[in-house]
């Protein structure tokens, strides 16, 4: 009968070789998920910044007599603060409460395209009929 001792302490070496490789290939992806999620948060606020600049009331219009009412803002602030999914009416409710203008559009109209528009760019996220901001 032959002695496997060897060959099996060989295989143990070459899983140790392995588990470093994939330890290695680990960390680098951590790393790689690190920057990317701090993009994504750049890029977010980027996004915020330009679509309050573009059309200040989130709703694609872009008269002076609109300008100023915030609404991307106001719906970041408020998900933030809420800490849970939330639903539309809810928010809609508070924007009204806050005094934001929605011209003669309706106001959940207005803030669920709004919202939908922040999903497609990462800042929040729809969870079954509610809404919440996204965690990264």
């Amino acid at each position: 009968m032959r002695d496997i001792r060897p060959d099996l302490q060989e295989r143990l070496v070459a899983i140790d070789k392995d588990r470093a490789a994939l330890q290695a290939k680990l960390t680098e992806l951590d790393h790689m998920e690190t920057g990317i999620k701090a993009l994504m948060r750049r890029e977010g606020s980027l996004f915020v910044a330009a679509a309050t600049a573009a059309t200040p009331n989130g709703i694609g219009s872009h008269s002076e007599a609109d300008a100023g009412t915030g609404l991307a803002p106001f719906l970041l602030q408020y998900l933030r603060q809420a800490r849970k999914p939330t639903p539309l009416g809810d928010i809609r409710d508070k924007a009204i409460e806050a005094g934001l203008e929605f011209g003669d559009k309706k106001p959940g109209r207005v803030i669920h395209w709004a919202l939908v528009g922040m999903a497609q760019h990462g800042s929040v996220e729809k969870i079954g009929e509610n809404w919440q901001i996204k965690d990264y």
